[in-house]
């Protein structure tokens, strides 16, 4: 696993930056737990980083508050996890919304440097298997089409169309409509 710390101060001795990466290493283990924005201030540290020494080490190297969030990919290699350090606590609530808004185009943006520096990633990916109806639904839905004007261009029910988006998100395994058009875009699937 590997750590990328951006924008550290100087002032961060040689030896914090050394511990850089134990610490995310307890940060990264309680986000795979609980998968939410984590904000720890000093007094709920003790959750994120149990051990006493590290915890004790962390406050040592003054990084201050953590807000950190993580998102998961097509394929289970897939995890992008981010941390911020030294947040001021006044607005340390203000930053699990900027993380969530954030984590997905973060990820996205880490997902495309490394499929293109490992192309056999995207080729060796369990491409979803969606019927020609579900592609074609995945164009309109692509071209900001809702499910009643899906419906109308199909010739079919509202409730069929709706069932069938709802199907195609869980083969795609995402959440929404514009998580599923980018994915499948990714993955070459239109």
């Amino acid at each position: 696993m590997e750590a990328v710390s951006i924008g550290m101060e100087a002032a961060l001795s040689a030896a914090c930056l050394g511990q850089l990466a134990g610490f995310h290493q307890h940060i990264l283990r309680h986000w795979l737990h609980v998968e939410q924005p984590l904000l720890a201030t000093a007094d709920t540290l003790e959750q994120v980083i149990a051990d006493p020494v590290a915890r004790q080490r962390f406050q040592a190297c003054g990084l201050g508050n953590i807000a950190a969030f993580g998102m998961r990919g097509a394929r289970p290699a897939e995890v992008s996890h981010f941390c911020f350090f030294g947040i001021p606590e006044a607005s340390c609530a203000r930053w699990g919304l900027f993380l969530e808004l954030l984590a997905a185009p973060l990820h996205a943006a880490l997902v495309r440097i490394a499929t293109r520096s490992h192309p056999d990633w995207i080729r060796d990916a369990a491409m979803p298997k969606l019927t020609p109806r579900e592609r074609e639904i995945l164009k309109w839905i692509g071209m900001g089409k809702t499910n009643c004007e899906i419906a109308m261009i199909l010739g079919t029910r509202y409730k069929t169309v709706k069932n069938q988006v709802q199907n195609l998100l869980a083969k795609l395994d995402v959440n929404n409509r514009a998580h599923a058009v980018a994915k499948a875009a990714a993955l070459g699937l239109y």
